[in-house]
């Protein structure tokens, strides 16, 4: 079944006029409005059939869920501007440098402490091995 056939199914059909226009009814007009605000709030087709359809939902669980859907992107979209910051910050001169860096943050925010002491121990610029071992050392105070 195409993607069509899936998107008709459970779609209303309208009724004809005599002269084959589709004449739709004041429910089948609402029912538009209703899809169109749905998908203005970044629902699917299929969360909004489910919406319409089920009478256990509430508008107010779907607020919610969309609150919480878009808190959870805007925290993914702030630590990517984190992270571009950073490699913007060790002011790459290509590719390379840039996959560089990439690869250390990765390596950084691993849970596994092996992983963190060998992106230290692989780094072959002195100046930045020096200054990682600086930051992973125990402090002393």
């Amino acid at each position: 079944m195409g993607p069509n056939a899936r998107r008709r199914r459970g779609r209303r059909r309208p009724g004809r006029t005599a002269g084959g226009y589709r004449e739709y009814s004041a429910g089948d007009i609402r029912r538009i409005f209703h899809v169109e605000s749905l998908r203005s709030l970044g629902l699917s087709l299929h969360q909004i059939g489910r919406a319409l359809e089920d009478p256990a939902f509430t508008a107010s669980e779907l607020v919610s869920n969309l609150i919480q859907w878009t808190e959870g992107r805007l925290a993914r979209e702030a630590e990517l501007l984190e992270r571009l910051r950073v490699i913007d910050a060790a002011a790459p001169t290509g590719w390379q440098d840039i996959l560089r860096v990439v690869e250390l943050m990765r390596e950084f925010d691993s849970t596994s402490a092996a992983r963190r002491q060998q992106a230290v121990l692989t780094e072959s610029d002195p100046h930045v091995a020096g200054a990682l071992r600086w930051v992973l050392a125990p402090s002393r105070w």
